[in-house]
């Protein structure tokens, strides 16, 4: 386990996890073949899967709806996509806003005391500033 860092989500989904509740912030990449070149790489998933551990609970972006097998939680095969990192932590605060005025549009913004829980290529999740 790495040493303990506080990351700072900016979530384009709904995800009101509890203060104190443990979290685990999943990193996806997703396998591009460009059309017009270049060579075919991974590429990140701008916004991360949350799942709190404490209620079961998971939550994403509905981009990632479709490549998620719910129980037992999972990547669908054959979709192109990987778990890249994973990060580990508990909530210290959580805030929901909407954007806009408009309450359609919401975000969320959890803070994580946190430890990098595997895949040690990447400290955090896409969408997490470490401080």
């Amino acid at each position: 386990m790495g040493a303990p860092m506080t990351i700072a989500l900016e979530l384009r989904f709904v995800a009101p996890v509890p203060q104190g509740n443990r979290v685990q912030v999943l990193s996806v990449e997703r396998w591009i073949t460009p059309i017009f070149g270049g060579a075919p790489h991974w590429d990140t998933i701008d916004q991360p899967i949350v799942v709190d551990l404490d209620t079961g609970v998971t939550y994403c972006h509905a981009d990632l709806m479709g490549d998620l097998i719910p129980f037992p939680l999972g990547l669908k095969p054959n979709r192109g996509c990987r778990i890249s990192a994973t990060v580990e932590g508990r909530v210290t605060s959580c805030m929901v806003a909407s954007v806009g005025g408009d309450n359609t549009t919401l975000r969320t913004f959890p803070h994580c005391r946190a430890r990098a829980a595997g895949l040690p290529a990447v400290t955090t999740a896409s969408g997490c500033r470490s401080t």
